[in-house]
């Protein structure tokens, strides 16, 4: 898992959350990418690193942000799962007019990975504090509000590591 932290030179001890799946408009891309700034804004002892992975199915306009990577197009399941372990959560950011549910939550939960993500459909029924942060996406500071408490209370913690996987195995 730490092989892909190593090849891109970010410490352990730096943060580092992950998009991935299809993107497509819905998921909010460009708004994850602003709250990131933000968020990487009010950080003062630690650096963080945001991953956008997957190919892309709109053209997205991503400004430039320091510490945000897009890697475009489909990884294999093996390359894909070891930047999932060695993230330290999924962040997502789902329309609520256009979001039914997420492999891509699962998928997270189901590598151990905690999740950041809205709270609408049937994420707010069982994304729950143990592995997971959650935000009202009608609250334009929510997003960023949700980065900052997943980086005090999910990164580097082993126990929501082992909630996520928990749970994806009940739901298999």
């Amino acid at each position: 898992e730490q092989l892909f932290r190593k090849v891109n030179n970010i410490p352990y001890s730096d943060i580092l959350f992950v998009v991935f799946g299809n993107m497509r408009k819905y998921k909010g891309i460009e708004r994850i990418v602003q709250a990131f700034e933000r968020f990487q804004q009010g950080l003062v002892e630690k650096n963080a690193h945001l991953y956008i992975i997957g190919p892309a199915r709109y053209e997205l306009k991503l400004k430039n942000v320091s510490g945000v990577n897009l890697i475009q197009g489909r990884l294999s399941e093996s390359v894909l799962n070891s930047i999932l372990k060695a993230s330290d959560a999924s962040v997502f950011n789902f329309n609520p007019d256009s979001f039914l549910t997420s492999g891509s939550v699962m998928k997270s939960l189901s590598v151990d990975l905690p999740v950041v993500a809205p709270r609408i459909g049937c994420l707010e029924s069982y994304l729950v504090d143990d592995f997971s942060v959650t935000f009202d996406a009608s609250n334009p500071l929510g997003l960023e509000q949700a980065l900052q408490e997943a980086s005090q209370r999910l990164v580097g913690n082993d126990k929501a590591r082992k909630a996520a996987s928990s749970f994806a195995r009940t739901r298999s």
